[in-house]
């Protein structure tokens, strides 16, 4: 267990000693509202499309959004509160307004651009080696800076790039299109590349699979400074977990609360059975230590993470989640508490996201991440 001598300054340094990464971020996936009216990004379009019809009285912007606040907006509101570290991506469609709200309290003297941790991450249309240069300097523009502390390869699945450059191309029957070809070796070599020419201070993999991770290892001798993954009370990821810690690598755990928003959504896509759409917010395990401690179940599950030496960037563009979800660091869990929470694992069948299950065709790609379904 980790040491109890936890703040919100404490960082996750990696091996190479590129990163130092905040072990609270934000992420900012659900920082998606365009500003003044509904309008959902493509992202959102896109899950819904595949979802069909969402739940009754469940609307798509509500996945992105507090009513009526801008990206921008939400953005200076983390900052306000005290996020330093804030996690995006390509994909996500929200990196030009993050550095709108990043460079406005820059130009006002509120922050210097050492005292922020942006994370972004390569596309899945952009997995050829010749791509990654190209896509990085593309969030540097849309985040207007020089240099981010960390990029990401999304995930290891490459889709085709069209003429459109359509994020989630899909033919007429609704089938993504993938590019077969995807290298691994090639791309993370070429994301070493970006760590070179001053572009990222820091490299790594989302939704990596151990094999995958240790085949480009190998094959590039260089080892990831980050791996992001799903990880929560139901999804302990302990293989992984061990994995990284035996090699210096940092893990930030994405979902740290079961994303239940998003659940509502893949239950649709994914027909979800009842034990992957159980909330470990509602957990009874999580709700007596959250009384017994006078904090949320929220917190709980975000400390437990934290005990175990992972990095947590919970989703939010609600200003009240975004105080609570920083407010972790004013007690800890005990060696009982924690036993008790990882007791409560389920391993495989705990897992809430796979692509594979969401988007037709997925699984047929060569680096599918993801094992078969099992419902």
């Amino acid at each position: 267990m980790v040491s109890a001598n936890l703040n919100a300054s404490s960082v996750l340094v990696s091996k190479s000693h590129n990163m130092n990464l905040p072990v609270i971020g934000l992420g900012t996936l659900q920082v998606m509202y365009k500003g003044d009216a509904d309008q959902p990004t493509k992202v959102e379009t896109v899950i819904s499309e595949q979802a069909g019809k969402l739940p009754e009285g469940y609307k798509l912007t509500d996945l992105s959004h507090e009513k009526g606040i801008s990206r921008k907006e939400a953005i200076i509101r983390a900052m306000e509160i005290g996020y330093r570290h804030l996690d995006t991506a390509f994909a996500y469609e929200n990196e030009a307004a993050i550095g709108d709200a990043i460079n406005e309290w820059i130009e006002q003297g509120k922050l210097k651009r050492e005292d922020l941790f942006i994370t972004t991450k390569l596309p899945n249309i952009a997995m050829k080696k010749e791509k990654v240069g190209e896509y990085l300097q593309k969030s540097l523009d849309n985040l207007r800076l020089k240099q981010v502390d960390l990029y990401l390869i999304q995930n290891p699945v490459g889709y085709e790039e069209l003429e459109t450059k359509e994020l989630y191309p899909r033919d007429d029957k609704g089938v993504i299109i993938l590019d077969k070809t995807t290298n691994l070796c090639e791309v993370w070599q070429a994301m070493v590349d970006q760590v070179k020419a001053g572009k990222t201070k820091a490299i790594g993999m989302c939704n990596f699979k151990i094999g995958q991770l240790e085949k480009v290892i190998e094959k590039t001798g260089v080892y990831p400074d980050n791996i992001q993954a799903e990880c929560h009370l139901y999804f302990q990821q302990q293989e992984l977990r061990k994995w990284a810690q035996a090699n210096g690598v940092v893990f930030t755990a994405y979902a740290c609360l079961g994303s239940p928003a998003m659940m509502k959504v893949f239950h649709n896509a994914r027909g979800n059975d009842e034990l992957r759409m159980k909330d470990p917010m509602k957990d009874p395990v999580v709700e007596r230590i959250a009384i017994a401690r006078q904090k949320t179940t929220a917190q709980v599950l975000l400390r437990h993470l934290l005990q175990l030496g992972l990095a947590v960037i919970p989703k939010s563009s609600v200003e009240m989640h975004m105080l609570e979800n920083i407010n972790i660091f004013d007690f800890d869990l005990t060696e009982a508490e924690m036993a008790e929470l990882n007791a409560l694992d389920l391993g495989e069948r705990g897992r809430k996201f796979s692509l594979a299950g969401f988007f037709p065709g997925y699984d047929k790609h060569p680096e599918n991440p993801y094992p078969a379904e099992e419902n």
